[in-house]
C-alpha cells in the first residue's frame, strides 16, 4: 500500500483545559453519505447511501472511499468557525471486527483518516463548502468497542482561522472521512484484518456548529434526509445509534487564542 498523503494521516487531538461550551439545540439537520454530499444526486461521483463491496482487494487499487458529513445551516450564524461531530460505527457482530479496528496500534490504524480533501466535492448551489479561504486545522480520535463491544466511536473536530457568515437553510459540508479497504485480504503480506464482509451501519450521532464566543453554537441530533449510511447493507435499525455526550471544543478553539 502507497504511503498516505501527509495531510491525510490522522494525528491525535489536543488535549486542552477549556470550559466546555454550551451548545444551543437547533431545527437544522444532519445529512451524511458516501463520495459526495447528499445534495449531489447525479454524475459518476454522486451521493451514495451504501457501498457494497467484494473484499477482494479492488478497493486498494480505485482507491479510498470518502464519506461526506453536511449540515443545513440554523439562522444568525454570523462567526461560523467550524464544525465538531461525533460518529458511531456498528456491526452485525457482537464483537467489532479488526476490519473496524481504527484506533492506535489496532489492526487498521491509518485506514480511517480525517480531515480529507474537500476537492471535487459539493457545488456553489446545492452543497457548499464553509472552510475556502481560510487556513484550516482538524483531527479525530477513533475508540474501539464504545459504547458497546460491537461499536465504535470517533470524534471530530474541523475549524478556520477566521470566522464567516453562513446563509440560514443553505446545507454546508462539515467533514471528510478518508476511508480505505486496506488489509481487506493479504495482497501484500501484511495480514488480514477479519471482517470486511460483515454489514456496518456509520451513523453521525451529534454535530456542533460553532461560533466564536460569545454567540450561540447549535447543537444538531436529527437527520434532514439521511445521517447514516451503510457498509454491505447495513444493520437492522441502523439509525438507532447511542446519542453521545458533549466534547470540549479544544484542538480548533486553540486557533483563536
Amino acid at each position: 500500500m502507497p504511503p498516505l498523503r501527509e495531510d491525510l494521516v490522522k494525528k491525535p487531538l489536543l488535549v486542552l483545559a477549556l470550559s466546555l461550551l454550551a451548545a444551543t439545540p437547533a431545527l437544522a439537520q444532519i445529512n451524511l453519505a458516501w463520495r459526495n454530499c447528499i445534495a449531489i444526486t447525479t454524475g459518476t461521483a454522486s451521493a451514495q447511501a451504501n457501498i457494497n463491496y467484494a473484499c477482494d482487494g479492488s478497493g486498494n487499487v480505485t482507491g479510498p472511499y470518502r464519506i461526506v458529513a453536511s449540515f443545513i445551516a440554523p439562522p444568525n450564524v454570523t462567526q461560523f468557525v467550524g464544525t465538531e461531530f461525533d460518529i458511531e460505527i456498528s456491526t452485525a457482530s457482537p464483537i467489532l471486527p479488526d476490519f473496524w479496528r481504527h484506533g492506535v496500534g489496532e489492526c487498521r490504524e491509518l485506514s480511517y483518516n480525517s480531515p480529507g480533501n474537500f476537492t471535487g466535492l459539493g457545488n456553489t448551489t446545492t452543497c457548499r463548502n464553509p472552510f475556502i479561504g481560510a487556513n484550516t486545522l482538524g483531527g479525530f480520535s477513533y475508540t474501539s468497542g464504545s459504547p458497546t463491544a460491537g461499536k465504535a466511536t470517533a470524534h471530530h473536530e474541523f475549524g478556520r482561522d477566521t470566522p464567516t457568515a453562513l446563509i440560514a437553510g443553505q446545507q454546508y459540508m462539515s467533514h471528510v472521512i478518508i476511508f480505505d479497504t486496506y488489509r481487506d485480504v493479504d495482497d501484500q503480506g501484511s495480514g488480514v484484518c477479519p471482517g470486511c464482509s460483515i454489514p456496518a451501519c456509520i451513523t453521525v450521532t451529534r454535530l456542533t456548529v460553532q461560533q466564536l464566543t460569545p454567540l450561540p453554537s447549535y447543537l444538531l441530533t436529527n437527520a434532514d434526509i439521511r445521517k447514516s449510511v451503510t457498509w454491505q447493507g447495513g444493520t437492522p435499525g441502523c439509525a438507532g445509534a447511542t446519542p453521545t455526550r458533549n466534547h470540549t471544543w479544544g484542538a480548533i478553539k486553540a486557533i483563536y487564542r
